[in-house]
């Protein structure tokens, strides 16, 4: 069975010994997988994109040259009986929070068997609305997002996309977005949305969550889910003073705006200890066009709201000096819109002369007021991930910018002042991004000021939630002059699963490979290790917050 299969399977790794084990884990950090150009593209909340990845060769890391040694981890030689691929199968359900901090995980199947209260939840107690009994999606939870992971190849299964049912007479009528399917790190995706009606405003609803994995076999569970509707009061929002303070809006006095401030930093999330309401994209109108033009970024291509503060920056480029009013409008069905309204003094932008590039001595990045062409990603494409642009690989974790503050060919140079760094990410489900603290450089993520023929250096530092690619629009705000901005591609793998010579390996909390008497930390961003099925049982009522 699965359990003797993963036994053998150890014992044969476990006879490499210690310097054996050490080479495997060597080898690990030197492989390489194929570029994943299929990976997802699209952010489900978006408009969903389904894509199925080609197997990637995996070969150790070398010249490139015929000498290279493909890596086999003797899956492709094993036959697995059905029992053995339902027990080689886990689920589970997983709650983000926007700033990639921490999760929260519920196992749904793992070993063969459903585990918790999903195991308990029978259809009959989902109609029955038994709270007691069945895992329950708060008013404030409006999506449903799973991982499922397996130790076989997943071409050993008959996988179809998972189907969201509403058992309930007169009940929402929810949609599956996103359904993905990757072959070479052996692990799939899907999310959902349960599409609460106002109509269903205060009432509870059963749904059905069904998920074929072979010919014979589909694991079925079923939940519960408060619907919500009108005017939500745990909502909080407002903005970021000169400090970086949280400002709540005073809807009695609405603040002005000064003409030298670039962009204005919108703050929103919900008061709720677990929450997770998509917003769409949010729509921006000015009063008197001809005073101002705005752009959004950040936040600003719709997400999902949660505990932790979710920020929209909406940066001005002046045309003339006036005022005119600036209203932001974010919708979150089923709940009422979200309308704030602000002032805007304007003043006409100074011209600049500055340079960017990956190198000191390089301007590849930005010059001459235009970014290069392979970082000039345009924010009304950002969610076409091409392989145009510069990409910054899987195993790269942050990417660092030489800033430079030209002496001009003629006259006197300008002195540059830089308002908050904003990074605004196509896909903010897979990708968090945030420029790192440097107490050392005249840029920091607050700002900072360059004078003429000053240089100065900005870090990106990315952490990935989920296997995808994401385009990045990095915003340099200029204090009386016009914005700076550029943008390039991450990759990303899943990050709470990591292959141990072939093993599958996957945890809701922090776990060790261990070496005889040794602990070898595989890094603060890896998850695994081999007893997490047995430890899957012991947390499988629970969750675990990492």
């Amino acid at each position: 069975m699965g359990r003797e299969r993963r036994a053998a399977m150890a014992t044969r790794v476990a006879g490499l010994g210690v310097l054996g084990v050490l080479a495997v884990l060597m080898m690990m950090g030197g492989v390489q997988a194929a570029p994943a150009s299929a990976l997802v593209q699209r952010s489900a909340r978006g408009g969903a994109q389904r894509v199925h990845m080609e197997r990637a060769v995996v070969r150790q890391e070398g010249d490139g040259g015929d000498d290279d040694e493909e890596w086999d981890d003797g899956l492709d030689q094993i036959s697995w009986s059905k029992e053995e691929l339902k027990e080689a199968f886990f689920l589970h359900l997983v709650s983000f929070t926007n700033d990639a901090e921490s999760w929260i995980n519920n196992v749904v199947y793992s070993d063969g068997e459903m585990e918790g209260m999903f195991a308990s939840c029978t259809k009959e107690k989902a109609v029955a609305l038994d709270a007691e009994s069945c895992y329950m999606f708060n008013a404030n939870v409006e999506t449903i997002y799973g991982e499922f992971f397996t130790e076989a190849e997943l071409d050993n299964y008959k996988f179809k996309e998972p189907v969201l049912t509403s058992i309930a007479n007169g009940g929402p009528a929810p949609t599956i977005d996103e359904y993905v399917l990757d072959d070479m790190e052996m692990e799939g995706i899907f999310s959902g949305t349960f599409n609460c009606k106002k109509e269903h405003s205060g009432k509870v609803f059963p749904f059905e969550v069904s998920f074929q994995i072979l010919d014979d076999y589909t694991v079925t569970f079923y939940v519960l889910k408060t619907c919500g509707g009108g005017a939500n009061v745990d909502i909080k929002l407002g903005y970021l003073n000169k400090q970086g303070d949280l400002v709540a809006f005073d809807t009695n006095k609405p603040i002005s705006v000064p003409g030298t401030t670039p962009t204005t930093t919108i703050y929103m999330y919900v008061e709720s200890e677990t929450a997770e309401l998509a917003y769409k994209k949010p729509t921006v109108k000015v009063d008197d066009p001809s005073v101002v033009s705005i752009e959004l970024r950040q936040g600003s291509t719709g997400g999902v709201l949660t505990s932790a503060p979710t920020f929209i920056d909406v940066q001005y480029d002046c045309l003339t000096r006036k005022k005119t009013m600036v209203s932001l409008t974010v919708s979150l069905p089923p709940y009422d819109d979200v309308v704030m309204k602000w002032e805007k003094d304007c003043n006409i932008a100074d011209q600049i002369t500055m340079s960017i590039g990956t190198t000191s001595d390089s301007a590849n990045v930005y010059d001459s007021g235009k970014a290069g062409a392979a970082f000039d990603v345009a924010y009304s494409n950002l969610d076409e991930v091409d392989d145009a642009h510069y990409t910054v690989p899987v195993d790269k974790t942050s990417i660092m910018f030489f800033l430079a503050n030209n002496y001009p060919t003629e006259g006197d140079g300008v002195d540059i002042a830089i308002g908050r760094i904003v990074v605004t990410k196509s896909n903010p489900l897979v990708l968090g991004a945030v420029v790192a603290p440097n107490p050392n450089s005249l840029v920091r993520p607050s700002g900072g000021f360059l004078a003429s023929g000053d240089s100065s250096i900005i870090t990106v530092n990315f952490i990935c939630k989920r296997a995808g690619r994401s385009n990045v629009i990095v915003t340099l705000p200029i204090i009386g002059g016009k914005n700076v901005e550029f943008g390039f591609t991450k990759l990303c793998r899943n990050p709470r699963k990591v292959k141990e010579s072939g093993f599958l390996v996957t945890a809701s909390s922090y776990f060790y490979l261990l070496i005889f008497a040794g602990v070898v930390a595989l890094g603060v961003t890896m998850f695994g290790g081999k007893k997490a099925y047995d430890a899957f049982k012991a947390k499988a009522a629970g969750y675990a917050r990492t």
